[in-house]
């Protein structure tokens, strides 16, 4: 949603790349599907799985790997405002950021909270998590964590949750632009289906081994979207 506005607004997505649309999302998820690939594959060679059950504090990567994020980088280099969508890229935050050294770069966080994460994984993977419903929080941990990691000592971000950007978009938006000085268009009038952003929780989803954690964290992303 936030990212199809960006793309709206004039920040460039490959758009032969694009994730498509699909019944449960019908305006698409304007993901990079080559951003996506790699970071599977980086997981996979490192032995991992995006939904994590513990962090990936240190990995290798092979030649192979480093001359694909070359390709993505130099598919979107000759763009003046450009940006890509992927929740795994917080897993390599610093991996990229060194990547990306000779760009000014600007980093947007946006974070659901728990419930609504846990939900949804267990809604769109029934069958993976069936038995592994833990799996559903220690991801949602692992992730956000390692943005309150990177998000403390990096100036040029934004931590939004996306409750708040549903309820004022325009103010929001406004606030991006301003924020990264993107120059964008100043008409942030847009059609937004709260509808495909599905709010209502399942009561009974497992979070009492992880409660203390899952609290600070989420605390931890309310501080940082105050000082942003």
């Amino acid at each position: 949603m936030v990212a199809n506005t960006l793309y709206d607004l004039g920040v460039y997505m490959d758009e032969k790349s694009l994730l498509p649309a699909d019944p449960s999302n019908s305006k698409g998820y304007f993901e990079d599907q080559d951003i996506i690939n790699f970071h599977n594959d980086l997981l996979l060679e490192n032995g991992r799985y995006p939904f994590l059950s513990k962090g990936v504090k240190s990995f290798r990567i092979s030649s192979k790997l480093e001359y694909r994020a070359d390709k993505i980088i130099e598919k979107y280099s000759k763009e003046k405002v450009w940006g890509f969508k992927d929740p795994r890229t917080s897993l390599f935050l610093d991996y990229w950021n060194r990547k990306l050294s000779g760009f000014e770069l600007h980093y947007l966080f946006l974070y659901r909270d728990p419930f609504q994460v846990v939900d949804s994984l267990l809604r769109r993977n029934p069958d993976f998590f069936s038995g592994r419903e833990k799996l559903t929080i220690q991801s949602w941990l692992i992730y956000n964590k390692s943005i309150c990691r990177f998000a403390e000592k990096k100036k040029s971000h934004l931590i939004i949750n996306i409750q708040n950007f549903i309820e004022n978009p325009q103010g929001y938006l406004f606030q991006i632009d301003k924020k990264f000085g993107l120059d964008l268009s100043n008409s942030y009038n847009h059609a937004f289906e709260e509808s495909l952003f599905k709010q209502e929780t399942n009561s009974s989803l497992p979070f009492k081994q992880n409660f203390l954690e899952t609290i600070q964290v989420r605390q931890c992303l309310s501080e940082l979207q105050k000082k942003s």
